[in-house]
């Protein structure tokens, strides 16, 4: 799923949803990005 740039754009995700997958937040360049998959493959930083 891509956004265009938008200011009014809310995303909710409850916790029965996160624990179920990978979920991360990353902010380069002054993007922020978010990123989730299911089911759960570990996260390499």
């Amino acid at each position: 799923m891509e956004c265009a740039d938008n200011d009014d754009f809310d995303v909710i995700i409850g916790m029965d949803v996160i624990g179920n997958g990978d979920f991360v937040i990353t902010n380069n360049d002054n993007t922020t990005k978010f990123t989730f998959r299911v089911p759960s493959q570990g996260i390499n930083f």
